[in-house]
Formats: C-alpha cells, structure tokens, sequence
C-alpha cells in the first residue's frame, strides 16, 4: 500500500498550513509565558528582555542560514528546525510542570528557539520554487509573509482563555499538537531538491560569505536601505510589542491585553 504523499503546489499548501499551524502554537506559548512573566514578577523590564531574547537570536541566525539551507535537505532541515525550536517548550514545560520554572530558564530556552527556528522560512522560501508554478511564486511568497502576521493576530485571542481557565500547562499542550501538525506535514510532502550547483563548482561557506561581504560594499545604497528596514522593524514594531502587553495589564486584566495585541497585530499588517 502506497503512502499518501503532497507534491507540487499541493505539498506548499501543506508545508505553509502546517507552519501556519505550529506558528500559532509558538505564538500562544509565547504570549502565554509573557503573562506568567508579568505574573510572577510584575516586572515589564523582564518582560521586556524575554521578548528581546525571542527576536535577537532569530534575526541574527537568520543572517547566517541561506547558504545551510541551499546545502541542506529542505525537507529534513525544516524537520529538524522544527524540533529545535520545540525542544526547549518541552524543557519548560517540564519545568513547570514540576514547579521549577524560573524566569531565567526562558531566557535560554527562547535564544535556543530562536535558533532553530530561523531555518524554517528560509528552507520553505527555498523550497517554493520547486513546488510552485512561476507565475504563482508572488501568491507563495505572500502566504509565507503572513504567517507571522497571523501569528501576531490570533495568538493572543487563542491563548488567554486556555491561560485563565486551565492554565499555562494547557499552553504548552497545544504548542506541543501544533508541533505534531508541522511535522505530518512535512513527512508527508515530496519537496524535490535543485541542483547542487555551488558544491559541484567547489564553493564553501567562506567564500560564499566573502561574496555577499564584496557584493555589499558595492552597493552601499542598498546597505543603508537594508538598516533602516532592519532597525524600523526591529525597534518600531518591536519596542511597541514589547511595552504594550505591561501597559495593558495595568489598567485591564489579560482579555483586555490579548484584545490590544490583537489590534496591534492588525496594524502591523496593514
């Protein structure tokens, strides 16, 4: 008996779903830890440096992973990028489970999840080409834009009634079956590798860094282009984030802070 298998535009489909699926999952787990932070401690400046230790780590490794994931199986590096950016939930879900969890665990566990996920949109970006028709890669590359944004948006609203009724644990649990939906999918789309054209002409990372190094310098218009849109997406938005769940929760209770993250995600979409 054959297995069933997605291939072509189905298999992004697929893919895109399933990391539609599990970004929510992340995304509720972060916010949901967010309001244990401000829970436990009362302090935002902790809040503050959680959130900076999701963002850092995953914009810098994102710098660094298009010449892995040229190199590497597409479909196995999203599979393993999945499960790194999984495993240190599961540390801290543990933890708290068994009533250890303390604010600095998540520090770690999110640079940890940083880490791996910023292998994932780039292998899938990569991957698009492969599965999509070339008149329909603008439509791909739009699906794959939103999913943070959806993220932003809808996470919040998801997570507090699991958060207030039954508790962070519930959080952790729905991150966890969102994880199995990413992986399903993926185990079952067919993602054909290109032409290993940079290895066959004996190009390494080195000289591939060196390349995009020289190709800057040339080009310094595009530089200043690529820091102002790093910094107005990184500081803007992010400074934004980071002071209105605090700001909210003072003068509202944690409904009222999912319903101002929601909006905030609306605007940023927009």
């Amino acid at each position: 008996m054959t297995m069933f298998r997605f291939t072509d535009h189905r298999a992004f489909f697929a893919l895109a779903g399933g990391q539609l699926v599990s970004t929510l999952g992340s995304g509720m787990t972060r916010f949901g830890l967010g309001l244990w932070v401000l829970d436990q401690t009362g302090d935002a400046a902790a809040y503050t440096t959680m959130l900076f230790a999701a963002v850092l780590p995953l914009g810098i490794a994102s710098l660094l992973v298009g010449p892995l994931v040229d190199r590497w199986n597409r479909r196995w590096t999203m599979i393993a990028a999945n499960a790194a950016a999984s495993a240190p939930t599961l540390v801290v879900a543990l933890l708290y489970f068994a009533d250890g969890l303390e604010v600095w665990h998540l520090y770690v566990a999110l640079v940890v999840n940083g880490v791996g996920s910023a292998f994932i949109l780039p292998a899938l970006d990569a991957s698009t080409p492969m599965l999509m028709p070339k008149e329909q890669l603008g439509r791909a590359a739009g699906i794959t834009q939103m999913l943070q944004s959806i993220e932003i948006i809808v996470a919040p609203i998801l997570a507090v009634p699991l958060y207030l009724g039954l508790g962070l644990g519930s959080v952790f649990l729905v991150d966890f079956a969102t994880f199995g939906v990413a992986i399903a999918a993926l185990l079952l789309s067919i993602i054909p590798q290109p032409a290993r054209v940079l290895e066959e002409a004996g190009a390494s990372l080195w000289s591939e860094f060196r390349f995009g190094v020289a190709y800057l310098r040339e080009r310094p218009p595009f530089v200043y282009l690529m820091g102002f849109v790093t910094a107005s997406m990184l500081f803007m938005p992010g400074i934004g984030y980071a002071l209105a769940t605090p700001l909210a929760l003072s003068f509202s209770d944690e409904a009222g802070a999912a319903i101002i993250m929601t909006a905030f995600g609306v605007g940023s979409l927009v």
